[in-house]
């Protein structure tokens, strides 16, 4: 099975258990990482393995993740960046 590499505001919530306002909240807050597409949010894997504290090695996600988001940018000039 392929892992999700970004989750809706919804599919985000119900991962860590907590709301979908509450997900609005930490992405309006810069606590998590969200993307925009248009009306569309989208919370990548990364930023929520992050608010979790799974990825020990900050400076490899963020160098990784600085690159997706550009690849999705190219991919989709639509996308920009919801806390930017």
């Amino acid at each position: 099975m392929i892992e999700r590499k970004a989750y809706s505001v919804a599919e985000a919530a119900e991962l860590i258990g907590i709301s979908r306002s509450g997900i609005y909240s930490l992405c309006d807050s810069g606590k998590l990482r969200c993307l925009r597409a248009g009306q569309k949010i989208v919370i990548p894997r990364e930023a929520l393995d992050d608010y979790l504290g799974l990825q020990p090695d900050t400076a490899m996600r963020d160098a990784v993740a600085d690159g997706v988001v550009l690849a999705l940018q190219r991919l989709f000039p639509e996308i920009r960046e919801k806390n930017a």
